[in-house]
């Protein structure tokens, strides 16, 4: 599957990228909202996965995008803040077009299985 990862932590971002590439997928990686949107007007990713609060241009932005310009593509919305701030970032993403949410911290395997769930669903 060819993935785009949107993460501004660059150690998350590296193990996410390297952990899904040892998988076999094909994997682009940018560190904010605003590349990743580039990224998306260049390429059709199979599956985009954002984390929500980012530099330059949130993860709500790059879904909405996504959902504008490649509604085909599956979205996987990641965060650590749920519940910050008396509003749930990852249920608002859901409303923002998500297919599927991963709350921080989570392990590979979870990855793996939230991508392999996706993939059976009809299109």
């Amino acid at each position: 599957m060819n993935l785009l990862i949107a993460e501004d932590d660059q150690i998350l971002r590296h193990w996410l990228t390297q952990g899904l590439e040892n998988l076999g997928h094909d994997v682009t990686a940018v560190s904010n909202g605003q590349q990743a949107i580039t990224k998306i007007n260049s390429r059709v990713f199979e599956c985009i996965i954002t984390d929500i609060y980012m530099p330059e241009m949130d993860g709500f932005e790059v879904i909405r995008h996504a959902r504008k310009t490649t509604p085909d593509s599956n979205v996987i919305a990641i965060s650590g803040m749920v519940g910050t701030f008396g509003m749930n970032c990852l249920s608002m993403a859901m409303d923002f077009g998500a297919n599927q949410t991963i709350e921080k911290p989570f392990t590979l395997m979870q990855v793996k299985e939230v991508l392999e769930k996706i993939n059976k669903e009809p299109k």
